[in-house]
């Protein structure tokens, strides 16, 4: 890392305990915490631009270094193995992406695949054995890689129809989602999904207004050291523009880092 701040990870080496934690946030201190995210987020059916956009914007007051990849070669083990958060939003198969610095291009990279077995188990090593957090966001359950799926925890169930969505029934025992009332997205894709750990814990539920299918749409759990939460919502632009959710994100970052949650400040 080119920084000097103190990383999360050397602040806990060093003894400092939540009460300090909390100190540093209490005072606005945010870049103190020393927090690295790293993202890989959009594809041909997901913008990238506003992906990344809206993202930061969350996490603006956070005082994070976020680094993200625009393309999945550059999601590198060894950039992987210096993260204290992953954000995800990427559907199995090949890159539609690989921006370039040229003003006109006459032929564009195929791209890479998605996701590759070093990607697979550099992810799955650092959440297992080192505790990085991860957030896997909407499509990211529909990647074809196994183990990383059994990761997740889920079985997939595809999409239908782009269409209003309603979150609802939230669990109000967590806190990523305590407090949280429905909220309605003007239009998503519901991507729905089965929960096969047994030890993780859903966190709110979907309903469709055009199908009315009512399904699972967001959860987490303890993956070996780390912690795994995964928020099905987010095709659009919609959901991400929406304070709720935008909470729910900002809480999930810091649940899966096992920090403290300051308030959202929008």
């Amino acid at each position: 890392m080119n920084s000097t701040r103190p990383t999360r990870r050397d602040i806990l080496a060093a003894g400092l305990g939540t009460c300090a934690a909390s100190a540093l946030w209490s005072t606005g201190l945010h870049a103190a915490s020393g927090i690295k995210a790293v993202a890989l987020m959009g594809d041909y059916w997901h913008n990238p631009v506003a992906l990344e956009r809206d993202t930061r914007q969350i996490f603006k007051s956070s005082g994070w270094e976020i680094t993200f990849c625009q393309a999945s070669r550059f999601l590198t083990p060894e950039l992987i193995d210096e993260a204290d958060v992953l954000f995800l939003l990427r559907y199995g198969g090949p890159d539609s992406l690989g921006w370039t610095s040229e003003g006109r291009v006459t032929e564009r990279n195929p791209g890479d695949p998605y996701m590759t077995p070093e990607m697979e188990n550099a992810v799955i090593r650092n959440v297992r054995d080192r505790g990085m957090g991860l957030l896997a966001f909407h499509c990211t359950i529909w990647n074809g890689a196994e183990q990383f799926s059994e990761l997740l925890g889920v079985e997939p169930i595809m999409h239908g129809e782009i269409q209003p969505v309603v979150l609802k029934d939230f669990n109000q025992d967590h806190p990523i989602t305590a407090g949280i009332d429905p909220f309605f997205i003007n239009l998503d894709e519901q991507f729905a999904a089965i929960l096969l750990n047994e030890e993780y814990t859903p966190l709110f539920m979907s309903e469709a207004v055009h199908d009315k299918r009512y399904a699972l749409g967001g959860w987490c759990g303890q993956y070996g050291k780390g912690r795994v939460v995964s928020l099905l919502p987010g095709h659009t632009q919609f959901p991400w523009r929406l304070p709720e959710y935008q909470e729910i994100v900002w809480r999930s970052a810091h649940w899966a880092i096992d920090s403290d949650i300051p308030p959202y400040m929008g």
